[in-house]
């Protein structure tokens, strides 16, 4: 297998012009479909059916963690990410310790909640945006103080929104294998065809309800190059790819390709997270170890799994760390 890309890379402006991005705002917005008070997005796609679907797959019983590694203090272009002390006191009968993590990032595997999604004033379902101190006779997470975000804390869609955690069906989809790559370069925008190819690729078809995995081969990239692939010039998903999320009603996305980097939108500073927060509801698991999950997925010879995920309940947060388990 050839270890740079073959596809030539859809053309810089096609995920940046705001009336398509707009256009696709409004095409995939699930505001109102489970109820104006709704905040839990997508994660309502995961029924009673769907989990017991996803039971079934279970035929092997092998688990597997596809969290990356959590380095503690600074790493490559990083601010620190885990804050780990060790407390112990004499005579106690265990050690104890403190942890504490600044989820969100490009190195730690994390779940984003709804409210880390803001766009135009508005985060999921049309909630208002309200930033400062809780109003006199308002009380947090109220719904006299029905958005926005205090030191506090959000006032809607925070992580306790996600507290029953995710079970469901994972679909793996290899976009840079399907073009018989091992990675796909650091100029290359991802689009919705690339998604049915390499769907085709898998043998598996997404269903609603199901929670998505995409591999670009980022991580290759970064070990061929000798160093992390740049922002500037980063390959990720394009406006088609997010309008083919919405149109197949996954309920959860994880991958190693976010936003392509760069996109000059004056509207959007970060399409794809806006897009899919803000108007699909849908919930983001930013960062998994989908080499990994490549490589389980070639070894049960299966691109489908069950997925499991238990996030921690927050109130108020907007993403904790997180330990997505396969299992088939």
């Amino acid at each position: 297998m050839c270890t740079c890309t073959s596809a030539t890379p859809p053309p810089p402006t096609a995920d940046a012009n705001d009336e398509e991005l707009v256009r696709i705002f409004e095409k995939v917005k699930n505001w109102g479909r489970w109820g104006e008070e709704d905040q839990k997005g997508t994660l309502n796609l995961i029924t009673p059916d769907v989990r017991k679907r996803a039971a079934a797959l279970v035929r092997d019983g092998a688990s597997y963690s596809i969290s990356r590694d959590m380095p503690k203090g600074p790493g490559p272009g990083n601010q620190p990410r885990v804050d780990h002390h060790m407390m112990y006191f004499p005579g106690a009968p265990g050690t104890y310790d403190y942890i504490g993590i600044a989820s969100h990032g490009y190195y730690l595997t994390h779940m984003d909640a709804l409210a880390h999604g803001i766009w135009e004033g508005k985060t999921w379902n049309g909630f208002p945006l309200k930033v400062g101190a809780i109003e006199p006779g308002e009380q947090f997470g109220d719904s006299a103080a029905p958005g926005g975000v205090s030191h506090d804390g959000c006032y809607v869609c925070g992580l306790e929104t996600y507290q029953e955690g995710v079970f469901t069906r994972g679909v793996f989809l290899d976009v840079a294998a399907a073009k018989g790559v091992d990675y796909l370069d650091n100029h290359y925008g991802i689009t919705g065809d690339d998604l049915d190819l390499a769907m085709e690729h898998s043998g598996v078809k997404v269903e609603p309800g199901d929670a998505l995995f995409v591999r670009m081969g980022l991580y290759k990239h970064a070990e061929a190059l000798g160093h992390d692939v740049p922002f500037g010039t980063r390959g990720g998903l394009i406006a088609s790819a997010y309008e083919w999320m919405g149109d197949h009603d996954i309920s959860l996305y994880g991958g190693d390709c976010i936003e392509k980097f760069p996109y000059s939108s004056k509207r959007f500073a970060t399409p794809f997270h806006q897009i899919a927060l803000v108007s699909m509801g849908l919930c983001l698991l930013d960062w998994p170890e989908v080499e990994r999950l490549a490589e389980v997925c070639k070894k049960h010879d299966t691109n489908e799994f069950l997925l499991t995920v238990a996030p921690l309940p927050v109130k108020g947060g907007t993403g904790c760390a997180v330990n997505p388990i396969v299992t088939f």
